[in-house]
């Protein structure tokens, strides 16, 4: 975890399971939190009564969105479980320091879920990114709307790419089903080096993918004056600023505290401990940030939170600046 304890001996094993423990439970409650929020996010949004149809369909990706995050913290959690398990069985004598590979997937779910947490938000920020594209770049003012058929079929492609790279990692592992491997059960033990590579850059490049989109999409935004209908467009564009705000910040925080530590752990460059111990904090985190951006962002959402968790809803008072019929955009 953040310090070996299985090499370490007398008083620094205590000292360091001592350190693994406290930190494993900090990292335990970060994801009990990012559970709790990302579930109040998916509660509130399906009690919103909209009628108008692109409301209602960005709200499903925004509740899609935050079903991956309970995904991710279900897996960070279970992860951490695990951690603090292996070193109180190291301590007290009892298991084995290793298990095989199909042990691992019945002991320690975090393997098969943070691969779906993970591919379902990085899809799904993609797929917004690109509406915002598609709403930025309209022809005289006019943007081609979300419907239900269109949708439907971008979750169905989202499901059979995350399905596909699931079932490639786990025909991966279960063909060496006996290989003995560490009992904390990361990933570069389970799968080859090949799928482990292709596991690790096929999100970042999803990431980073995103955030081309997201800032290109900003770049044509900042030439709208010189487009036909430019007054048209920026009274759209003001009304669907919440959601282009939201989008933005969260990108913002899974590239900075996500995509590069990672980025610079796999490039394996030269790196302090401390960093790593950063980069699985910002991992927990992130999950937890990002249904408070949209609780506080978004005025429909507030309002629901308001009036379900009065106590709760006053944390994210803010003052409305748009209608709040129109929070995501029309």
């Amino acid at each position: 975890m953040f310090c070996s304890n299985f090499s370490a001996s007398g008083e620094n094993n205590f000292a360091c399971n001592l350190e693994n423990i406290l930190l494993g439970i900090c990292f335990s409650l970060c994801g009990l939190a990012s559970l709790i929020l990302n579930s109040l996010l998916i509660y509130l949004i399906s009690t919103l009564k909209v009628k108008q149809v692109n409301v209602l369909l960005i709200a499903v990706c925004f509740a899609v969105l935050g079903a991956g995050n309970v995904v991710s913290s279900v897996a960070n959690c279970s992860s951490e479980f695990r951690q603090l398990h292996s070193i109180y069985a190291n301590d007290s004598g009892n298991g084995d320091s290793l298990i095989s590979v199909g042990q691992c997937y019945l002991q320690s779910p975090h393997v098969v879920l943070l691969i779906v947490g993970h591919d379902w938000t990085a899809y799904v920020m993609l797929a917004m990114s690109v509406e915002r594209m598609a709403s930025f770049c309209g022809v005289h003012g006019r943007s081609p709307k979300p419907t239900p058929t269109a949708v439907r079929r971008a979750l169905v492609a989202i499901a059979g790419l995350g399905l596909f790279k699931l079932c490639v990692a786990l025909a991966d592992s279960l063909s060496q089903h006996n290989k003995p491997v560490p009992k904390l059960c990361n990933f570069k033990s389970i799968f080859s080096e090949p799928v482990y590579h292709m596991l690790l850059l096929s999100y970042l490049v999803m990431l980073y993918s995103t955030a081309a989109v997201f800032l290109v999409t900003c770049c044509l935004r900042r030439q709208r004056r010189h487009w036909p209908a430019s007054e048209m467009l920026t009274m759209r564009l003001n009304r669907e600023r919440s959601l282009t705000k939201s989008l933005a910040i969260t990108l913002a925080f899974v590239v900075l505290f996500q995509a590069l530590p990672w980025t610079l752990l796999y490039a394996r460059l030269p790196t302090a401990r401390w960093f790593r111990d950063f980069a699985i904090v910002a991992r927990h985190l992130t999950c937890a940030i990002i249904p408070i951006i949209y609780l506080y962002n978004h005025p429909d959402i507030r309002k629901q939170l308001y009036e379900k968790i009065p106590l709760c809803g006053r944390l994210f008072k803010k003052q409305k600046r748009t209608n709040s019929v129109v929070y995501i955009g029309r």
